[in-house]
C-alpha cells in the first residue's frame, strides 16, 4: 500500500522491488533480501489469488520472499490459505505469527514449509508492558 492506503498495481509493486534489487546489485551488497510483502488480504475484498499473482511478480521482480499478512484486525492467514501460497510460491513465503491463543504456532506454520515466519512488533509490546509495569513500581516506592 502507499501511504493513502491505496493498494499500488502488481506491475508497480513488482517494480519497486526490482529497483531495490537492482540498487542492492549496483552498490555490491552480499546476500541481500527483499522480503516484498503484500497487503492484499489487508483490502475488503482481497483473496489469496491476488497475494499469489503479487508473489509470484515480486519473486521474478528479485524478491527472496512474499509475506502476505492477514492484518491488524486478527484475522490471520489460516493454514488453508498457507498451503495454497507457499504451493503457488515455492515456499518463498514468510507470514506474521499470531501469539494469541487459537491461531497456529511455529511448529504447525514450519510443517507447512514457509521460508520465514515474522512475529512483527508483538515481543518488543510485551517487553515494553513489562518495563512499563516495572518502572511504575519503582515510582510508587
Amino acid at each position: 500500500m502507499d501511504a493513502t492506503g491505496v493498494l499500488r498495481s502488481v506491475d508497480e509493486a513488482a517494480a519497486r522491488v526490482g529497483v531495490a534489487v537492482q540498487a542492492a546489485q549496483a552498490a555490491g551488497v552480499p546476500d541481500f533480501v527483499v522480503n516484498a510483502r503484500t497487503d492484499v488480504l489487508l483490502t475488503e475484498n482481497g483473496t489469496v489469488e491476488e497475494a499469489i499473482e503479487r508473489g509470484k511478480a515480486f519473486l521474478k521482480a528479485g524478491a527472496t520472499t512474499v509475506f502476505v499478512w492477514g492484518g491488524p484486525s486478527g484475522r490471520g492467514v489460516s493454514s488453508t490459505e498457507i498451503t495454497r501460497l507457499v504451493d503457488a510460491l515455492g515456499g518463498m513465503v514468510n507470514v506474521k505469527m499470531n501469539l494469541r491463543e487459537g491461531f497456529l504456532g511455529v511448529k504447525e506454520i514450519r510443517a507447512l514449509g514457509v521460508a520465514r515466519i515474522s512475529v512483527g512488533p508483538e515481543l518488543w509490546r510485551t517487553a515494553i508492558r513489562a518495563f512499563t509495569e516495572r518502572a511504575e513500581q519503582v515510582l510508587a516506592m
